[in-house]
């Protein structure tokens, strides 16, 4: 298993940062006022992204205090700890796979000594088949349209699937009904098939949902 993260307040920099934080008066307009070079020194390229903290509340020094911090929990050796594929996710104990997924020219990716890669392209190939199918029309819900899209999304993943469910999903093949669940622990699913249940008059499962184990506190 990889090493626990440093707790970001167990570290010198962050009281630095919040006392930082507390005598910030924010004023983009004087800020740029007073420094004309502002837009140039803190903006920054980085392979093909264009990176411009100039209108963000941040002066010199809390910069150098978010930056010290990053330095204090071990940013960059976890990141360069994610690229090699080690288990920095210590909870699930797995390595973290953005690298991989994002990865499209198909190098290598290893992970406890096996390269990840043709599996992940050969799962988005059969992704993109099967997206195409659905708006090309060749695969189609029971009856001829689909009466449920079901997202199932976890933080980030939802919030980009909302939009494109709800205007996609209507230009493709109307549905009736539509989920998304944030989480797929067994309260939210649930309450999405209960929901789309009950709209068809059939019997919605019956589960017990508790968010907090009856011995905890």
């Amino acid at each position: 298993m990889g090493q626990a993260p440093v707790d970001p307040t167990s570290t010198a920099a962050w009281p630095r940062l919040t006392a930082l934080a507390g005598g910030l008066e924010p004023d983009l307009r004087r800020w740029f006022a007073d420094d004309p070079g502002r837009a140039e020194r803190l903006t920054h390229r980085m392979a093909d992204l264009h990176v411009d903290l100039s209108k963000n509340l941040v002066d010199d020094a809390v910069l150098g205090a978010l930056v010290d911090l990053a330095r204090a929990v071990g940013l960059e050796d976890r990141r360069d700890a994610m690229m090699r594929g080690e288990h920095i996710n210590v909870t699930e104990d797995r390595a973290v796979l953005h690298t991989a997924l994002r990865n499209l020219r198909g190098g290598a990716v290893m992970v406890d000594g096996e390269d990840v890669m043709p599996g992940v392209l050969a799962t988005l190939a059969r992704m993109r088949t099967f997206a195409e199918l659905v708006r090309g029309g060749g695969k189609r819900g029971a009856g001829g349209v689909f009466t449920d899209v079901v997202n199932i999304g976890i933080g980030g993943k939802e919030i980009h699937q909302v939009p494109i469910g709800n205007g996609g999903t209507q230009r493709v093949q109307p549905a009736e009904i539509r989920h998304q669940l944030s989480f797929p622990n067994h309260c939210n699913v649930s309450s999405g098939i209960t929901n789309g249940t009950k709209s068809r008059n059939a019997q919605p499962p019956s589960l017990p949902c508790r968010l907090i184990p009856p011995s905890a506190p």
